[in-house]
């Protein structure tokens, strides 16, 4: 199980390398300096095996749109982040763990349990 995780380290940039294509848990939670969280996630689309993303305690928002390329993913920690819309992310049909506590979601969508239909813990 190829993991890759950049906890508290210092890190400006993360590019595609062939070498992560096979990646399949990434951390950057904690990444970087507490004055300079991560505030937009890019383009993930190349992590085609990634199962596990944990990205707590950001400030990531309307970005977070974008991991629903992530088709295989399984667990999705964006806990103390600024997600406001969990609609997005009902695109992920393999999710088994959906952690978003500490986020501005005021709602949850109602369909819900037939769009993830694998979730065991929703958080």
């Amino acid at each position: 199980m190829p993991v890759l995780t950049l906890n508290r380290d210092l890190v400006s940039e993360v590019t595609c390398a062939n070498d992560m294509l096979d990646v399949d848990v990434l951390d950057v939670s904690f990444l970087g300096e507490p004055d300079e969280p991560i505030r937009a996630v890019g383009d993930l689309s190349f992590l085609v095996n990634l199962r596990e993303l944990f990205v707590r305690d950001h400030r990531i928002g309307t970005s977070a749109a974008r991991l629903a390329a992530l088709a295989r993913l399984q667990v999705l920690d964006l806990g103390n982040n600024h997600v406001d819309d969990m609609t997005p992310l009902l695109a992920l049909g393999q999710l088994q763990r959906l952690l978003l506590d500490g986020n501005r979601i005021s709602e949850v969508p109602g369909d819900i349990s037939q769009k993830l239909n694998k979730l065991q813990c929703l958080h």
